[in-house]
């Protein structure tokens, strides 16, 4: 039997023992290869046709190819050109022909892509056509403001999705085709020209420079400079103001530039135009092709979405980088009959560049299928000369020579992902990353270690405290026990 004596240097030791744990487990515990995340640059994924009504169509097989002729370089990405191509056999079981419209959507353009040139375009990827032969089908590119940011991901949504879409120009406020737009533009290459107005919806302004708000009461001020427009669509503001704002420069090679006090100016010749020219002219190059109606949905939703009556250039054009893209066709399919229906798209990976050499992320949304009536089998080709690291969709893949193949009996059960790669095994390359983990982990546990340490000290006081109890009990004979 243990004494008491024993029994409070065990239990002292033990709270030792515990404090010790609880400062250690969490370190080892720790991973030697702790990371801080996977960094990658995102993509877009990519998804297939879309009846845009309820049909009878059946799909008889899909045969999806992606045909990956090299990977994105953010620098420049003007020779890119990797596409997924979604080849359909359609029957139509039905004794009547039957004429469906389609809808294909596939996405923004990457962030890699809005990092190029603004002449950037990948209109020339697009192609649909019917047969076996592959004669082109007429279609229409179009776009729509996407209140996902134009992602297509495991929780895109079609119905959503497709509600931005209107074949006429949607009625918003004083913005019209027709509406007035009034140009000032800044002619003095010595001096910016500032203006500044209250923003209200009797009005919107856009502008080649950027606004900020100054210290008056929802007064806002834009600078332009040389070359630079501003423009007001559907009025002008009652208190608009112009000024000259020159700047002086300090000392040395990068001084700092001193503002002078600004000069109020008159109102610069403005020049004028209609809505509808306007917005033309500030199209970007990738979204050439767009129908006005779509261009004028787009810039209207942004700018409901934004909740201002104003923004830059800039603004519009890299949130037109977020836009939902679609190619719209129609289709018809005789009686009884069958035809073959291709869709080809440009398809960009998201890049892992915590890897050496970089991997590449490709998602294919296969959900569409089950808005047909049935669906037969689907094969999926990927022709690459790399390697094909993982994918999730429960597809098995055979590679041969000239890439990897995987036949499913139906749909698998969630959305096609694979990863590739020029090795077979590439490097983590983020010692960074580990670092800065094991930094963290180490401050949030030294936290720790006084409150640790006041809790052993606790137990250790209250296991003496009660120990000495015991003993001055057992001497005095007041725990009942003879002497």
């Amino acid at each position: 039997m243990i004494s008491r004596q024993k029994y409070g240097k065990i239990a002292i030791c033990c709270a030792l023992a515990a404090s010790v744990l609880c400062i250690a487990l969490p370190f080892a515990a720790l991973p030697a290869g702790a990371n801080s995340g996977p960094g990658f640059i995102p993509g877009t994924g990519g998804t297939g046709v879309y009846p845009a009504d309820s049909c009878p169509l059946e799909v008889e097989s899909e045969l999806l190819t992606f045909n990956i002729s090299g990977y994105p370089d953010p620098d420049d990405m003007s020779g890119y050109g990797s596409t997924v191509t979604a080849r359909y056999t359609f029957y139509n079981p039905t004794s009547e022909d039957v004429t469906v419209g389609m809808l294909f959507p596939f996405g923004l353009l990457p962030d890699y892509a809005m990092w190029t040139d603004e002449s950037f375009s990948d209109s020339h990827l697009f192609s649909v056509t019917e047969g076996e032969g592959g004669v082109p089908l007429g279609y229409n590119y179009r776009i729509s403001y996407d209140y996902n940011y134009g992602y297509i991901d495991a929780y895109f949504d079609f119905e959503s999705a497709r509600a931005g879409l209107s074949a006429a120009p949607i009625e918003h406020g004083v913005l019209s085709y027709d509406c007035p737009v009034t140009v000032y533009t800044c002619t003095d290459a010595e001096a910016s020209l500032v203006a500044r107005f209250t923003p209200t919806y009797a009005f919107y302004t856009f502008s080649d420079g950027f606004y900020s708000v100054t210290g008056e009461q929802g007064v806002v001020e834009v600078v332009i400079n040389y070359g630079e427009s501003l423009y007001f669509a559907g009025g002008l503001p009652g208190d608009l103001q112009f000024f000259s704002r020159t700047y002086a420069y300090s000392g040395g090679s990068g001084g700092l530039a001193a503002e002078s006090e600004d000069m109020p100016v008159a109102a610069p010749e403005p020049s004028d135009t209609t809505f509808i020219e306007f917005i033309r002219g500030i199209k970007p190059q990738s979204m050439e092709g767009v129908s006005d109606a779509d261009w004028f949905n787009y810039i209207v939703n942004y700018m409901c979405a934004s909740g201002i009556s104003y923004s830059s250039l800039w603004g519009i054009g890299s949130r037109a980088m977020y836009a939902m893209r679609w190619l719209e066709y129609e289709l018809t399919v005789p009686a009884g009959g069958k035809i073959i229906n291709s869709v080809t798209v440009p398809v960009y990976p998201d890049i892992n560049i915590d890897t050496s050499p970089y991997s590449y992320d490709y998602l294919y949304y296969l959900s569409p299928a089950s808005y047909w009536a049935d669906f037969g089998t689907l094969t999926v080709r990927i022709n690459t000369a790399d390697y094909l690291l993982s994918n999730t969709s429960g597809l098995e893949f055979i590679k041969d020579d000239g890439g990897y193949t995987a036949l499913y009996g139906g749909l698998p059960a969630g959305e096609l992902y694979f990863e590739l790669c020029t090795s077979a095994q590439p490097e983590s390359d983020n010692p960074v990353g580990a670092g800065i983990a094991w930094l963290i982990f180490v401050i949030i546990l030294l936290a720790f270690v006084p409150v640790m340490l006041v809790a052993a000290g606790l137990i250790t006081t209250i296991v003496l405290v009660r120990r000495d109890k015991a003993r001055h009990a057992k001497h005095d004979g007041s725990d009942g026990s003879a002497c």
